[in-house]
């Protein structure tokens, strides 16, 4: 229960109904928000050859009706299981997330690239670090791994080599700028109900999103719609783009609930209820009249218990 997105899955559930019993893990105790869950773990990390036998044995004892990975380690832990494991986890707990397919084409910023090509959508134009001295600024970052840890823009070429040795497994990329054109977009579906969808122009402090507005765009709402179909999505994924010179340019594709989980829920895009059966896309209550509503994204205090 690392971090913003499963603290605000949390607090969406305990909203809901304060009778749900909420369980949290994460390898170190002071990130899980003891006022959202009842009982808390404290696993092995997910490289850790003792974590399978964690995860198993948890889920033996415990017997939830729901599993929730809201990080990336355990996301891409739970994809890279073989086919009897994860019908085993399947077999105790229903498993709340975008699969293990989805999962595998998106796991890597090039395999991402890769698949919306194929679909001729546009994303960054990547670089050789000989070309990228010629294309300052440029942006470095890993090709494995979400959010804005260890992301440079580099605007000269001492800028550019330190950031290729900080950063592990590193990628060079087109500079995309202007703030104030990115989007980041919830993309819902289910095969009985179709596409839901929900675009929120971002206002960025330091990598994360300190302002959301709810936006309206013909073209954005067309490319999610044929990326999750693409993907035969069955859950929800986040998809982030930016507009440059009138190209719509998708720059990351994060298969899971996205720190807008909360945000969107308040004007009842759910997904993630929509995903445990608790509401469906039947009570969408979301309409043109939120379109320009803004939030201020803030930390919430709590009282410890």
């Amino acid at each position: 229960m690392s971090g913003d997105i499963a603290e605000s899955v949390a607090l969406i559930l305990h909203s809901y109904d304060k009778k749900i019993e909420i369980h949290g893990a994460d390898v170190k105790s002071n990130r899980i928000n003891t006022n959202l869950c009842t009982k808390i773990f404290l696993p092995p990390l997910t490289s850790d050859s003792n974590y399978r036998k964690w995860l198993f044995d948890v889920l033996d004892k415990e017997k939830y009706d729901f599993f929730i990975p809201c990080s990336e380690s355990e996301i891409n832990y739970l994809a890279s299981l073989p086919d009897k494991d994860m019908k085993a986890i399947e077999d105790k707990t229903e498993l709340v997330w975008a699969g293990k397919k989805v999962v595998e084409k998106l796991s890597s910023k090039c395999l991402t690239y890769k698949f919306l090509n194929s679909m001729g959508l546009d994303t960054p134009e990547m670089y050789s670090l000989e070309k990228a001295r010629t294309r300052l600024p440029v942006v470095v970052k890993p090709d494995v791994g979400r959010g804005s840890h260890n992301v440079f823009i580099c605007r000269n070429q001492e800028e550019l080599d330190a950031a290729i040795k900080i950063v592990h497994g590193p990628i060079i990329q087109e500079f995309l700028e202007d703030d104030e054109s990115e989007f980041t977009c919830a993309v819902y579906r289910d095969h009985s109900l179709g596409v839901k969808n929900i675009i929120i122009r971002r206002y960025l402090s330091n990598g994360s999103t300190s302002w959301g507005e709810i936006a309206k765009h013909s073209g954005i709402e067309d490319i999610c719609t044929r990326i999750a179909t693409k993907l035969d999505l069955q859950g929800s994924i986040n998809i982030q783009l930016r507009i440059k010179n009138h190209r719509l340019v998708i720059f990351e594709i994060n298969p899971r609930f996205s720190s807008t989980v909360y945000l969107r829920s308040l004007v009842h895009f759910n997904d993630l209820l929509w995903s445990i059966g608790l509401s469906s896309p039947n009570e969408y209550t979301y309409a043109e009249s939120t379109t320009g509503t803004k939030f201020k994204v803030m930390k919430v205090a709590f009282k410890l218990k």
